[in-house]
């Protein structure tokens, strides 16, 4: 295929409320007036986090997760913090003073990529390619993404921005940072969170309650998180090998901040991964430990059976699982301890008066370094992107825009981009075209057109090149190269399409405007580029270091896709 004009590839660079439902009744907070439970957690000797303490640190970018344990060894590699490829996230910088520190990517000075408020843009590209995670320098201090608090960041930490097509564990829970815990909790049981009773001082004297459940509020994903399944890990006392009796099942329904449920999910005990047995004189006896995995579950019309249904979270919600109040369920949650850099809310205990019936919940105090108790949880799934390429500058700075217009000629089999000669538009998507078994992750959905909302018969199909996708040597890597056939068209007609990708829960925001025959882009309303290339909060600087796409300090005469004061431009 010719591309006669540019080129482009992937950039590196608290109280929650309950949704009232039919299931559970109104909550009844402003009856029971729940304070904070004063709650005593196992103790643990771990020094105190010398970035947090002096100031020195950053946050993670709003919905970027990190990767969790699988679910049949209930262990996690080194900190890797996922991102959704070429999507800009920000770490944000916590200085009292933020113009005071310096940013760092192995070892070179980033400091012309931050925003006017010394806070560091990030982009990450897809293929899961490691990127070095960010450095924070102020004086003598330094931060960085830990794997715990005993080690520094020679140990390494880093930025990903997925597997190819691969289903991966995401959580909010900072796992290899954070300190987890599965005994002494406040329930009678020990356990943190889960089955068992808890007595605390209410507003009217001292309240005998039963857990039947727990919740936690997450902020919106960076993209569309699309689910597979969601799962957790469970332990069970004092040797109990059962830990769901009798058929019983637990239940997670995940909510919007409107209260909407957005998934209903379920497990019971065909749902249960062993991870076999843990001692602990202290509070448990043999525990036996699980991994419990939570599904959306339909019936299949052909086979008629219940299968797993996929789902998507693309907005702020709270993960409730109830259930924990049946005599047949003895499950206890792990909580987590985590950093107060994550900023990451605490999770409830949901508990409901023995005598009156009325339910509320109870939080865990924040220890004296600002650190939340937390459920550790794990969505099986993938941050999904796909984007139309509409707009590029070259060196100069000059805009060529409009790249998403694809002319398509009479005849119908052959186009170009309206205005240049190449033949494809340029879609960057987060992962491979195709899965494993050569099936079409990406496709083509038509939007509004010249004959109606979803209408247009003419178009005849879609020709995809995906051979610089995983291309790591290519000036293309992450983009697919897509052009239309269509109907031959008579004479002085003309017609055009809107036509979006559409991806594992996510649809480009741009369309690909199709026009053939007499049709001009004057004929086609609302077509306002949107996804422009140009950072209007980086400081400019004209002698400011100049990277490549793989993050490579280069001269500014390189040809190809460069990167100047968090500008992408081409330099043909």
């Amino acid at each position: 295929m010719k591309r006669a004009l540019f080129t482009m590839t992937a950039v590196m660079a608290t109280a929650i409320g309950f949704a009232q439902t039919a299931d559970f009744g109104p909550m009844k907070k402003a009856e029971l007036k729940v304070k904070k439970a004063e709650i005593a957690t196992k103790s643990s000797v771990r020094p105190p986090f010398k970035s947090f303490a002096t100031g020195n640190y950053y946050t993670r970018p709003e919905g970027s997760m990190y990767v969790g344990f699988t679910k049949e060894t209930g262990f996690w590699a080194p900190t890797l913090l996922v991102m959704t490829p070429n999507v800009t996230g920000v770490f944000v910088n916590k200085n009292a003073n933020p113009n005071s520190a310096t940013w760092y990517i192995n070892g070179n000075d980033y400091s012309a990529y931050a925003d006017e408020s010394n806070n560091l843009p990030y982009m990450v590209g897809p293929v899961g390619l490691q990127y070095y995670a960010p450095e924070l320098v102020n004086g003598a201090d330094t931060y960085t993404l830990p794997n715990n608090y005993e080690q520094t960041k020679a140990e390494g930490s880093y930025l990903l921005g997925g597997l190819e097509n691969a289903m991966q564990p995401l959580t909010y829970t900072p796992l290899q940072t954070g300190m987890g815990y599965y005994g002494y909790g406040a329930l009678d049981t020990y356990y943190y969170f889960g089955s068992g009773g808890i007595t605390y001082q209410g507003e009217n004297g001292m309240v005998n309650s039963t857990s039947f459940g727990a919740e936690q509020h997450f902020e919106k994903p960076m993209s569309p998180l699309y689910v597979q399944d969601v799962y957790l890990r469970i332990v069970t006392a004092q040797g109990d090998t059962e830990p769901l009796k009798n058929g019983a099942t637990l239940r997670m329904m995940i909510i919007d901040d409107n209260d909407n449920i957005i998934a209903e999910l379920t497990a019971g005990a065909e749902d249960l991964t062993p991870l076999g047995q843990q001692y602990d004189p202290d509070y448990y006896g043999d525990a036996t430990l699980n991994t419990l995995t939570f599904s959306k579950k339909e019936l299949d019309p052909v086979s008629q059976t219940m299968t797993t249904v996929p789902f998507v979270i693309d907005e702020a919600f709270t993960v409730l699982i109830s259930g924990f109040d049946n005599a047949d369920v003895n499950v206890g949650l792990f909580g987590y301890q985590c950093m107060a850099e994550d900023n990451l809310e605490p999770a409830h205990i949901l508990v409901r008066s023995n005598d009156t019936g009325e339910e509320g919940y109870l939080t865990y105090n924040q220890n004296a370094n600002g650190e939340n108790i937390s459920m550790e949880i794990m969505f099986n799934g993938i941050l999904d992107n796909a984007q139309v390429l509409t707009s590029m500058s070259d060196q100069s700075g000059n805009v060529m825009d409009n790249l998403n217009v694809l002319r398509i000629s009479e005849d119908g089999q052959t186009c170009n981009i309206e205005n240049y000669p190449d033949p494809s538009v340029m879609v960057f998507t987060a992962y491979s075209w195709q899965d494993a078994q050569m099936n079409d992750v990406y496709r083509w959905t038509i939007g509004e057109t010249s004959e109606g909302e979803g209408l247009a018969d003419w178009i005849l199909g879609m020709d995809v090149d995906t051979s610089s996708w995983a291309d790591m040597e290519s000036e293309y890597m992450g983009y697919n190269f897509v052009s239309f056939t269509a109907e031959p068209i008579n004479a002085g007609e003309g017609r055009w399409a809107k036509v979006y990708i559409q991806g594992r829960g996510v649809t480009s925001t741009d369309p690909i405007i199709l026009l053939q025959g007499t049709a001009t882009l004057e004929d086609v309303p609302s077509t306002g580029i949107e996804n422009a290339v140009v950072n209007n909060n980086v400081k400019a600087d004209p002698n400011a270091p100049v990277y490549n796409l793989n993050g490579q300090r280069v001269s500014k005469s390189t040809k190809g896709i460069l990167i100047q004061n968090g500008k992408k431009f081409i330099n043909k």
